[in-house]
This record gives structure tokens, C-alpha cells and sequence, in this order.
């Protein structure tokens, strides 16, 4: 949680019991999960978020359900790809990184590079922490267009 707060900025995020927006589920049997998974995501998923959203496009509430079939490092990276689709990234990217990132497919130059990157402590990847912290950053407006957000990026030096 401290990982997701340091991102934020002035957006605070807290562990409580009432009055929260997000809430994660783990299902005690697989069977509990698959039957909350049937309408809302791939059959092969292993986890799934689903965001309500303002009329003003503006995040209300986000349930995240993860099955009990993953364990370990498996687990800890689903939650953290999880998390950045409740903070408001959306999508995967079909793009292929060389960097780790956790909603794009990682290319490692071989077995040992990748071997290596997994035995490091899990974090939000670099690339991940700078997409979140741009959809946060109070002096970007909402609703841009794609070619004024570039714009800004590139007088802002944010690229």
C-alpha cells in the first residue's frame, strides 16, 4: 500500500472497513471465483477488475477479485497489475517492452535476464509508476485530446 501511496501525490490511499472505494476479493474456492468471473472477464483470467464509474467518467468504486489459484510471485504481480487498473489504466498494451511492465508483455533477451528480473524484490515497474502519476498530476486537464496531451507532455518534458 505505502508502493501506491508514494504515486499518488496529494490522493491519499488508506486501509479501513468502511467508507472505501476499493474493495479486493479472495474467493475461498475457485468454484466462488469462476462464478463471479463468468460475466466479466476471459475465460483464461486469473483475476479481474471492475470499475464503476461518475457521470463525470470519474472512478466511484472498483471491485477486484483474484482467484485462489495463484500463489507467490504470481500473485503478488497480478495484484499490482490489478491495482493500476483500479487507479484508472484501463487497457493492456499490445506493445512489446524490454523494461518490465506490468499491463504490456515484457520481451527479456534470455532466460537468464528474465530469471534475473523475477528474483528481484516485486515492485510497480518504472513505467507503470510514471502512467499512473501522469493520470494524478493536477496540472494535466482532464479530457484532452490525444495530440494536446502529447503537446503538453513535450513542453513539460514529461516524455
Amino acid at each position: 500500500m505505502l508502493e501506491i501511496s508514494g504515486i499518488l501525490g496529494k490522493d491519499k490511499i488508506a486501509l479501513g472497513s468502511d467508507k472505501g472505494n476499493l474493495f479486493v476479493y479472495f474467493p475461498s474456492s475457485q468454484q466462488e471465483f469462476e462464478r463471479k468471473k463468468a460475466t466479466r472477464a476471459s475465460a483464461d483470467a486469473h483475476a479481474f477488475t471492475r470499475p464503476t464509474f461518475s457521470f463525470l467518467d470519474q472512478i466511484n468504486e472498483v471491485r477486484l477479485s483474484i482467484s485462489p489459484a495463484l500463489r507467490g510471485r504470481p500473485r503478488s504481480r497480478t495484484l499490482r497489475h490489478e491495482f493500476c487498473h483500479a487507479l484508472g489504466l484501463p487497457g493492456h498494451s499490445k506493445r512489446l517492452y524490454k523494461e518490465e511492465h506490468l499491463l504490456g508483455m515484457t520481451v527479456y533477451g534470455s532466460i537468464e535476464l528474465h530469471e534475473k528480473q523475477d528474483s528481484k524484490p516485486a515492485v510497480i515497474p518504472e513505467a507503470d509508476v510514471m502512467a499512473v502519476k501522469l493520470l494524478y498530476q493536477e496540472s494535466i486537464p482532464n479530457g484532452l485530446k490525444k495530440s494536446t496531451f502529447e503537446q503538453y507532455l513535450k513542453e513539460h518534458k514529461l516524455q
